[in-house]
């Protein structure tokens, strides 16, 4: 297992390589992972990115088309990614690939000098000669394991869930040795949907499009390019109001 570590403006990334090519993305907080074991994590349960297509055929003669079946990511294989510098701050990429279905997806983590916040994005090429229907994709896929727990008698529950905390948005309260803040934020006007459920072994959060419950998708014919409505993400030692200022630092 391979481990790729990030550390800017004290927001703390750590995403895994497996044998198998197989990216994770294992943490990420505000808090510094210490002597945390990666190793007891399952990271097929880490998905840094959670997406469904169908591949479409088009036949012109009868205006048709046929839909060849459904297919959810069962961990993508990884690239790799560059890390480098913009006017905005320092911009972190991962490119990862199906091979079997010819799509290519790019994670953007776009952060900001001085300020405890990133912007996050992904971005889905068709390298095919098919045209695929994009039905859902996630632009923010975080998890925490189960020992986080959500409800334990007698003392506070380690995540707390704060709908509608921010405008357009939502707030995260974890609580552990230190409590941190993470709130999320649409970053303009576009619809999106976020879920908070659990999976497996984790509890998960996952921010992007609005889904397939919403009957929204989007064709990506060959050789096109198609972006995630973008999600702002700020995390501070403390509780929710310190994250929420990270978000108002952006905008100004």
């Amino acid at each position: 297992m391979e481990y790729i570590t990030f550390c800017e403006n004290g927001i703390y990334m750590v995403f895994s390589v497996s044998a198998e090519h197989c990216l994770s993305l294992l943490y990420f907080s505000a808090l510094p992972y210490g002597n945390l074991e990666f190793n007891d994590f399952d990271y097929r349960n880490f998905n840094p990115v959670e997406f469904v297509v169908s591949e479409a055929e088009y036949y012109e003669e009868q205006k048709t088309k046929r839909i060849n079946g459904l297919i959810h990511n069962n961990g993508l294989c990884y690239c790799y990614h560059t890390d480098m510098r913009n006017p905005t701050g320092r911009k972190i990429e991962f490119v990862t690939i199906d091979e079997e279905k010819a799509l290519e997806i790019t994670l953007h983590f776009q952060f900001y000098n001085d300020i405890s916040a990133v912007r996050c994005w992904s971005e889905v090429y068709n390298g095919g000669t098919r045209s695929s229907i994009l039905k859902y994709i996630s632009s923010l896929h975080l998890h925490w394991p189960k020992s986080c727990k959500l409800k334990s008698f007698g003392e506070k529950p380690h995540l707390c869930l704060f709908p509608d905390y921010v405008k357009n948005g939502l707030g995260l309260l974890v609580h552990g040795k230190e409590p941190e803040g993470l709130c999320f934020q649409s970053c303009d006007n576009s619809l999106w949907h976020w879920e908070f459920g659990e999976y497996s072994e984790t509890f998960y959060l996952r921010a992007g499009e609005p889904g397939c419950h919403s009957g929204w998708q989007k064709i990506i014919a060959p050789d096109e390019r198609f972006s995630s409505t973008p999600v702002m993400a700020a995390v501070k030692p403390g509780g929710l109001n310190s994250a929420v200022d990270e978000l108002m630092r952006v905008g100004r």
